[in-house]
């Protein structure tokens, strides 16, 4: 398979612009679902207004990658990568890299809630239990995203089997 260095990495800004896009359109959603009570109209309007900025430069690095690109490849930028890869390789490693992400995010998110829970209750603000049961909604999103990703790490050569049935190709 032949493509350029300036190619992949475009693809990647891509995955990371539209990430960027996604988490803060969710975070402003949360903010106007669950709005931060106690502080002035101000700061939750700001903290919207950064949640929007952050969008606005996910949509942009989405239309001209090459901006973040150029100055990171340089004159590399077409000189051409081979590899004995197969597209199918490439999309059995994009679906790894993906599946570990969301599981070190899963395993990280639940760290917090676990260390926040005994925290608060070790200050004598709450009662551990009573926080961790406040708390299972995120935990268990935090487990799905464990078994989400553990589950696309491991069944990564069937989706892509999967996927090249569903072209028609053999």
């Amino acid at each position: 398979m032949k493509t350029t260095l300036y190619s992949i990495l475009c693809a990647a800004v891509r995955i990371a612009a539209l990430l960027l896009v996604v988490e803060s359109l969710l975070g402003i959603a949360g903010h106007f679902l669950n709005p931060i009570s106690g502080v002035p109209m101000l700061t939750n309007w700001v903290l919207i207004g950064g949640g929007l900025f952050a969008a606005a430069i996910g949509v942009v690095l989405w239309m001209f990658p090459g901006w973040l690109v150029w100055p990171a490849v340089g004159r590399a930028a077409h000189e051409v990568f081979e590899s004995p890869l197969t597209a199918e390789d490439f999309q059995r490693i994009g679906i790894c890299l993906l599946g570990i992400w969301l599981a070190v995010d899963g395993i990280r998110s639940l760290v917090y809630l676990l260390i926040r829970s005994s925290a608060i209750g070790s200050q004598g603000y709450d009662h551990v239990g009573i926080t961790l049961a406040m708390s299972a909604p995120d935990i268990a999103a935090a487990l799905a995203l464990i078994v989400v990703g553990i589950s696309l790490t491991l069944g990564s050569r069937g989706l892509v089997g999967l996927l090249v049935r569903l072209r028609g190709r053999t």
